[in-house]
């Protein structure tokens, strides 16, 4: 179900109500032995136990959109781990409730090094794909921050040399939208570390570019972030556009026609 290597993990005060594949991995719990069984502070070390339910209870209360933290964790064999941990708020069957993600940064470093020696290769492979590709920063209140990398379809699609484009903040490439869909989509990019769904960008010269974003959480240089990979659909919602007017022009023309008014008062026997 998840497309992170982060474990994932729905909670309502102590009771866990979601883990994803990557969480059973990693704190070695199965969904039956962690789901309304395993009480969420369990898998942080005793030390860490007291600042881990106090960041959770700010973020249960509202009083902190989003927390960032690290603590010791603790598999189901007793062994330990270094944890970076991302808690959001959400609502759970109408109550308060907690998304968190769990990172184990020596996991992180491995892959990282690993990466480090084919990014020559990765690169190529990169700028080679059609698609346009963004990789933006995850601020630390849940939000999309500033583009991190970009390839050359990106580049090409928005009219932008690359160098422009690094750091500069995504809502500058994207139409404005309402508050609450972006909300909507956040949620569950956190909650399923994915998401699929329906923008409008911007090219550099203001003139809007319909796509389909189909976005994951990721971890780059042990910081989260978003992979969005956006594919252009203006010629779908340009035939959508024609097909929805030929479709309303027929009815205008069908119901204006004299045939159409006696059809419709003349009674059925």
């Amino acid at each position: 179900m998840s497309a992170t290597s982060s474990g994932i993990c729905l909670f309502r005060e102590e009771t866990i109500c979601f883990v994803n594949p990557a969480f059973t991995a990693l704190f070695g719990y199965t969904p039956e032995e962690a789901v309304g069984n395993l009480p969420v502070s369990d898998i942080v070390h005793p030390d860490d136990r007291e600042r881990f339910r106090r960041t959770t209870e700010q973020v249960l209360s509202g009083a902190s959109i989003s927390v960032h933290e690290r603590y010791e964790g603790i598999r189901k064999d007793g062994s330990s781990l270094c944890l970076e941990y991302t808690g959001a708020g959400t609502r759970y069957h109408g109550k308060p409730a907690a998304v968190g993600l769990f990172l184990d940064m020596a996991a992180q470093k491995k892959v990282e090094d690993a990466l480090r020696g084919s990014e020559e290769r990765f690169r190529a492979i990169f700028d080679r794909v059609n698609d346009v590709i963004f990789l933006v920063e995850l601020t630390p209140d849940n939000r999309p921050g500033r583009l991190i990398e970009v390839n050359r379809a990106a580049c090409t699609s928005l009219h932008y040399q690359r160098g422009k484009l690094l750091n500069m903040p995504v809502g500058k490439v994207k139409e404005p939208g309402g508050g609450t869909v972006l909300a909507e989509i956040m949620e569950r990019l956190l909650l399923y570390g994915t998401a699929k769904y329906e923008a409008v960008e911007l090219r550099k010269d203001g003139t809007p570019l319909p796509v389909e974003l189909n976005s994951h959480l990721c971890e780059i240089d042990g910081r989260s972030a978003i992979l969005a990979v956006a594919r252009d659909i203006s010629a779908r919602k340009e035939w959508q556009s024609m097909e929805a007017e030929a479709f309303s022009r027929s009815r205008r023309t069908w119901s204006s026609s004299p045939s159409s008014t006696t059809i419709l008062n003349t009674p059925f026997r």
